[in-house]
């Protein structure tokens, strides 16, 4: 990743096991869209 000043990240994790984090809102269509952003671990 690198420094972006206009973005801001959210980070969502889910029973411990799942991680989210990327600058896309938590909507479905945000979800669904492609993004260097976002990363599912």
């Amino acid at each position: 990743m690198f420094l972006c000043p206009r973005a801001h990240f959210k980070t969502v994790i889910i029973d411990g096991a799942f991680a989210y984090t990327g600058s896309s809102n938590l909507t479905g269509a945000s979800r669904r869209a492609k993004s260097e952003f976002r990363h599912n671990f």
